[in-house]
This record gives structure tokens, C-alpha cells and sequence, in this order.
């Protein structure tokens, strides 16, 4: 089975997890959630893979340039990603990464809320939601 090199990182916001596969972040998340669990499987059951604690050169990566970003060194991410989701979840992302980097739309102006016919609420993701608490995505975001 394949693997996903994951390693736990404190930041200013609380403890992370990163995941790496095949050289490109496919997680980076809250460590502590409700729904750890139900993310955690759906990578890996989208990925066919397991978690493993290992150091690995994206990783490495995404700390340095998150660490940059909380000081304030760094307003957009240059990092190469694999998004494991539904086509609907890789829709809003897709449509999230294209607001620019500073502007914090209000949860009812999310782009992905516009997919939505009858329920906007439901792209109240974790993205969306740190939009709101003042954590910008960017552009650089792309895979």
C-alpha cells in the first residue's frame, strides 16, 4: 500500500497536520477536529494509502512558508497540492483559490456558496470559515 508521510506542526492558530504524497501536500488541516476522522479516511481511501509519520521534503516546505506567513513574511503559498475530495469539494476549492489574496469574503459570499442552489451554508467549510477569522487563501494556491 502506499503511504502519505504526515508529520503534527504547532502554529499560531493551533496544532496542524500535514500530509505529502508523492511529493505534493494532500493534507493540511486542524489536528484536533470533529471530523478528523471522516477527513482522515477520505484521503485515505481516496489516495489507497496510510498514514506514516516520516519527514519529507514538502513538509518541510509547508512549515517553512506557514511560518513565514505568521510573522508576515509571506502572503501566498507556493506549494505543489493534490486535492482528495468529491468533484464538488475540488469545485469549491478550485473556486476559493481564485479570490485574491487580503480579501475576506463573508461566508454568504463564498464562491462556492453560488454552487449551491438551495443551501449556501453547506460550503461553510473550514475554508470558508477561516476567510471570516481573517486567514486569506491566495492565488499561489494552484496545483
Amino acid at each position: 500500500m502506499a503511504v502519505i508521510h504526515i508529520q503534527y506542526c504547532q502554529s499560531r492558530v493551533g496544532e496542524l497536520i500535514l500530509g505529502a504524497f508523492n511529493g505534493r501536500l494532500c493534507l493540511l488541516d486542524f489536528r484536533y477536529r470533529k471530523m478528523r476522522e471522516r477527513v482522515d479516511k477520505r484521503i485515505k481511501r481516496g489516495l489507497n494509502a496510510d498514514y506514516v509519520e516520516h519527514a519529507d521534503p514538502v513538509l518541510d516546505l509547508t512549515r517553512r512558508q506557514l511560518d513565514e506567513y505568521f510573522i508576515g513574511d509571506r502572503r501566498a503559498f507556493d506549494l505543489p497540492l493534490l486535492m482528495v475530495g468529491s468533484d464538488f469539494q475540488k469545485r469549491v476549492w478550485g473556486a476559493l483559490m481564485q479570490i485574491p489574496t487580503g480579501q475576506r469574503p463573508a461566508i454568504w459570499n463564498c464562491p462556492g456558496a453560488s454552487m449551491l442552489k438551495s443551501n449556501p451554508c453547506r460550503c461553510g467549510s473550514q475554508r470558508c470559515k477561516l476567510y471570516e477569522y481573517g486567514y486569506p487563501l491566495s492565488q499561489s494556491y494552484r496545483s
